[in-house]
């Protein structure tokens, strides 16, 4: 079974929830700086796949026939 775009989006997002919790215990502050970017990174992706599942609901609920060339 192919995992649905929902399933990235989630991942993305546990991802992100992971790193945000590295670093709320690092001590480290250029180690904490780089997961949180690592945190940023994985909403970001989330965020494209989410796009994606908007664009592919669109097209599904409104099919997109073949129209006419315009005329000038």
């Amino acid at each position: 079974m192919p995992i649905s775009l929902a399933d990235y989006i989630r991942r993305c997002f546990d991802r992100a929830a992971e790193a945000e919790r590295l670093a709320a215990s690092e001590i480290e502050p250029s180690a904490k700086a780089e997961l949180l970017e690592l945190a940023s990174s994985w909403r970001k992706v989330a965020a494209d796949y989410e796009y994606v599942q908007k664009l592919e609901n669109f097209l599904k609920t409104h099919r997109v026939t073949k129209a006419s060339p315009p005329t000038h």
